[in-house]
């Protein structure tokens, strides 16, 4: 009878010749065979808009951009708080924010009037704002999901447990009275066109009120679109706009 030292020697290869010595990778590829491989399917990338609502749930946070990126410039210049500077002020001090709305939970007051809680977000932070049924009724069409607003209000800072809010006292769309200004890139005729059918496209699935002014390469007037295709500039209509002609070619200005 073999030893424990000589059976450990026969596992190794050591053994009669009737043991085979364990098979390592290259062996476990031999007796298998090569693994088929299984080709991805081609799928469409995902909507920028999508995109970033899946970054934003699964991760907590965005990596491929901002929906806000393209306010920055123009929040700046409206706003007297950012959503983490309200945590500096006291309780009832005025404040002006802005941000994209993230949420809207409506409610019905014991009168039967409705009243909202908004999710507000900027490019700091969240903070929910409270919107009654006076300031809500004048309020709700400003007051969609994925709209950019400015909020009017007071810090309410009265449960020491949570995080400071806002009581709205006056809401309005931050692009009231713009205009979107596209710039075209340098193209052959086919491929304008190509894009122009594009930003046609996106135009149509966001109507609104503010026009909408291409501007073509090496020339000296721009061109407005027929108020057919004017746009509500909501963070989604830039994100599809950005995807076809570029961050950079895109801006809001006052016409």
């Amino acid at each position: 009878m073999p030893s424990g030292a000589g059976a450990a020697g026969g596992g190794q290869g050591g053994g009669p010749a009737g043991d085979e010595p364990a098979p390592g990778l290259a062996g476990w590829a031999a007796l298998v065979g090569e693994p088929e491989e299984d080709p991805l399917p081609d799928v469409e990338e995902w909507p920028p808009n999508r995109k970033l609502a899946m970054e934003k749930e699964v991760l907590g946070l965005y990596l491929s951009g901002h929906p806000l990126a393209h306010y920055q410039r123009e929040l700046a210049r409206r706003v007297t708080a950012t959503t983490r500077r309200l945590a500096e002020k006291e309780e009832g001090a005025r404040v002006q924010i802005g941000g994209l709305v993230q949420g809207v939970r409506r409610v019905a007051t014991r009168n039967g009037e409705l009243m909202a809680f908004v999710q507000l977000e900027d490019l700091e932070g969240s903070v929910e704002v409270v919107v009654f049924p006076r300031t809500y009724s004048e309020a709700a069409e400003a007051l969609q999901e994925d709209a950019v607003v400015i909020v009017r209000g007071r810090v309410d800072r009265r449960d020491e447990e949570e995080p400071p809010k806002v009581v709205a006292e006056e809401v309005w769309p931050l692009v009231t009275g713009k205009r979107l200004v596209v710039a075209l890139p340098a193209a052959g005729p086919a491929e304008v066109e190509g894009l122009l059918v594009q930003l046609r496209g996106a135009c149509q699935r966001h109507p609104g009120t503010s026009p909408v002014v291409l501007v073509f390469p090496g020339r000296e007037q721009a061109l407005q679109v027929d108020a057919r295709y004017w746009v509500t500039p909501r963070a989604e209509l830039l994100r599809e706009l950005a995807q076809v002609v570029g961050d950079e070619a895109l801006h809001l200005d006052d016409h």
